[in-house]
C-alpha cells in the first residue's frame, strides 16, 4: 500500500499549505488588501477635508493610513495619547473628538467579535459593514453617513 506522507508531492503541498498559514498570521497591515466597503484612504482623505479631522495610526511603526486600523481625530492627537484610550467604557468622556476605524476582514466578520459592541456601548460603538467604529458618537455618525452614502463598489 502507497504512503502519501511520505510522497514528495504530498510533503511539498503540505509545506506550502503550511507556509501559506504562517504567512497569513504574520502578514501586517501594510500589504492587506482594502476591501469594498472599508474606510480607505480617499474617504479618510475627504473626512479630513470636510471636517478638518487628522489620521493617526493605530501603531507607531505603521503608515498614517494603514488600511486595516487607525484613529480619525478632531485635532493632531499623539498616538501616547490615543494609547491611553480604551474600549472599556470607563472613559467614554475621553473619547470626544476620536474615532477608532478598524476596517475588519472576512474572518473578523465571521468571528462575530464585534457584534455586541454596539449594544455595550450604544452610540459610541458602531458595526457598518465590514467597518467597526468606536468613539466620539458625532464623528461615527460621520463616517457612518459617509459609508453609507458613498456608491456601491462595481463588480
Amino acid at each position: 500500500m502507497l504512503d502519501c506522507r511520505k510522497c514528495p508531492l504530498f510533503l511539498s503541498l503540505a509545506g506550502l499549505f503550511i507556509l501559506s498559514l504562517i504567512w497569513t498570521a504574520c502578514n501586517t497591515d501594510r500589504g492587506a488588501r482594502v476591501s469594498p466597503g472599508w474606510v480607505d484612504k480617499p474617504l479618510a482623505g475627504r473626512l479630513c477635508g470636510e471636517f478638518g479631522w487628522h489620521v493617526v495610526p493605530s501603531a507607531q511603526d505603521h503608515p498614517a493610513a494603514s488600511p486595516r486600523r487607525f484613529y480619525l481625530c478632531d485635532r493632531p492627537w499623539k498616538w501616547e495619547e490615543l494609547m491611553d484610550l480604551n474600549q472599556t467604557g470607563l472613559n467614554l468622556d475621553r473619547w470626544k473628538g476620536v474615532v477608532l476605524v478598524e476596517n475588519l476582514s472576512d474572518a473578523e466578520l465571521r468571528a462575530d467579535y464585534f457584534a455586541g459592541m454596539p449594544e455595550q456601548f450604544p452610540g459610541h460603538a458602531r458595526l457598518v459593514g465590514p467597518v467597526y467604529l468606536f468613539g466620539d458618537p458625532g464623528m461615527a455618525s460621520r463616517i457612518e453617513a459617509a459609508l453609507r452614502d458613498r456608491p456601491a463598489p462595481s463588480p
